[in-house]
């Protein structure tokens, strides 16, 4: 395994399936840890198998679930853009399409998942390793977390159920038009927080989420915070709903965009991005008047605009240079 394992749980844990790229480990007392030990966590197809074992074993092998690592530099750095950078370059649509779906599928089962899960935060949690962050049932973060979604810089969106998850809590704390201006803000820049308290600034932790000072005290702690869940007798939350803003709100919010690409306070590239984020956000064109409705409509935009983004040479392009290709 690479330098992500967390060594502590090679002398006290259980594994009960591992691959090369992810470990799921019996911590005892009924709880499970997912571990991802991929270069800088990066969530494979492999990993991806991991966590759909640890999904289908929730409530028999284990009755919490961990996810964490003591990997020094990152929770996880999200998506693995070798893997889309070689269906891109091979021109296999339908394998990438395939890739979103079932990433997005896995986050929405974790979030359903009738045991608690916890997310132990640190370093950078960045694009799909910030949005399996998001779909935790709860959050134990580091002081000095990163998180972030930063689609935008390689020329495409949160596709996992990022921009929905960003949404509602940004809409919780805001309500419907403020958190969606918030939601927009923060996806339109692309941001890595550089610190907890920022990440829950930007809408990327709940308020009260419980930050830890110590490194050390991280994954202790998250193990305390999924017992305690387990043993006060956990019931996951229902399917959220959203009210989008369907057509009048994009028509308004599509105009700032064309606004800020005349100025050039954003380029092109970024105006394609944006276009599509305001879809997903607002609803439309799945939904054309505004109400609330349930949060399979911007994950379905999510899919269909990630779907159409990595197809464009922007994408390709921004891509190859991050992978140093």
């Amino acid at each position: 395994m690479s330098d992500g394992t967390i060594s502590t749980l090679r002398v006290s844990a259980t594994p009960i399936i591992a691959n090369d790229s992810a470990s799921l480990w019996d911590m005892g007392s009924g709880i499970a840890c997912l571990e991802v030990h991929t270069k800088m966590n990066a969530l494979n197809v492999q990993a991806l198998d991991i966590l759909e074992h640890a999904v289908a074993q929730a409530g028999s092998a284990f009755g919490a679930l961990v996810i964490g690592n003591d990997d020094p530099r990152a929770f996880s750095a999200g998506a693995d853009l070798a893997y889309n950078h070689a269906m891109v370059t091979r021109g296999n649509w339908a394998a990438l399409a395939a890739y979103f779906r079932h990433g997005q599928g896995l986050y929405q089962k974790v979030a359903a998942l009738p045991v608690p899960v916890v997310a132990a935060a640190h370093g950078f949690a960045l694009g799909g390793g910030c949005e399996i962050m998001l779909h935790s049932h709860a959050v134990v973060a580091h002081a000095g977390l990163r998180a972030g979604l930063p689609e935008i810089k390689v020329g495409l969106i949160p596709a996992w159920g990022g921009c929905t998850q960003l949404l509602l809590r940004c809409v919780e704390r805001d309500g419907p038009d403020d958190g969606l201006a918030r939601a927009l803000a923060v996806l339109q820049a692309g941001e890595i927080a550089a610190s907890a308290e920022q990440s829950e600034a930007m809408g990327l932790l709940r308020p009260g989420t419980t930050i830890v000072a110590e490194r050390s005290h991280l994954l202790p702690a998250a193990i305390d915070q999924a017992r305690a869940m387990m043993d006060t007798g956990f019931t996951p939350p229902a399917q959220p709903h959203l009210t989008y803003g369907g057509q009048p709100a994009y028509e308004t919010h599509l105009a700032k965009v064309e606004t800020d690409l005349a100025s050039g306070s954003v380029f092109r590239d970024g105006a394609t991005v944006m276009r599509e984020i305001v879809g997903v956000l607002t609803g439309y064109p799945i939904v054309t008047e505004r109400g609330t409705y349930p949060i399979t409509v911007s994950l379905e935009g999510e899919l269909a605009s990630a779907d159409r983004l990595i197809r464009t040479p922007a994408a390709l392009v921004a891509i190859t240079r991050l992978i140093g290709g």
